[in-house]
């Protein structure tokens, strides 16, 4: 069998050294080695945060979920610029990435769509139909209501859950911990598509 070829140039080589730092987490006990911080704005430039997870690391983005009639859904239809930051406590380290959010086609959204857990599935389905005042106060009654009507079936995407990739232009690794001695390091991506990586004064 041949050797499968390790990924090249520096976004590939700053995603592989994001993995491995999630591997990292994971061992030493980090409770959600996939949660971030995600920024939007809108299109006056209005922002706004919340914490996402994220479906899967790529060597060109990540990929995570949202529903378009969510805020940072809108937002990010507005304006595609977005950042993330992942913080790990326990290792005291962060990285930020930036970079463009793209909605995925609705058969990239499938298949990404099926990699995900049935209750994570379910969720979304709850999620959808809680966007007024009513249904928002009883939650797990519309859990129990998504189970009993998808009981005997595949759990369908919600027509407006997508998967979103983020390209990323920058993204900077940094240890944060009052006993670090490594310099932060940056990956940035020029408006010619070209990738330098430098190391940071502390």
């Amino acid at each position: 069998m041949a050797e499968s070829t390790p990924p090249e140039g520096p976004l590939a080589e700053a995603m592989v050294r994001l993995r491995g730092l999630m591997d990292q987490a994971f061992s030493q006990g980090e409770k959600e080695i996939t949660s971030a911080s995600l920024a939007t704005a809108d299109a006056h430039g209005r922002v706004s945060i919340r914490t996402i997870f994220i479906a899967h690391t790529e060597d060109d983005g990540l990929v995570f979920f949202a529903s378009r009639n969510s805020g940072k859904g809108i937002q990010m239809a507005e304006n595609p610029r977005v950042a993330l930051c992942f913080f790990w406590p326990v290792m005291q380290e962060q990285v930020t990435v930036e970079g463009q959010a793209d909605v995925l086609d609705e058969a990239e959204s499938d298949r990404y769509w099926r990699s995900r857990l049935r209750d994570d599935q379910l969720g979304a389905w709850v999620s959808e139909s809680t966007r007024d005042a009513v249904a928002e106060a009883k939650p797990r009654e519309n859990l129990r209501e998504m189970k009993h009507r998808f009981r005997e079936e595949r759990v369908p995407r919600p027509d407006a859950w997508r998967a979103y990739r983020i390209r990323p232009d920058y993204i900077r690794f940094w240890a944060t911990g009052w006993h670090r001695v490594h310099k932060p390091v940056r990956y940035r991506c020029d408006a010619d598509g070209q990738w330098t990586v430098s190391e940071e004064s502390l």
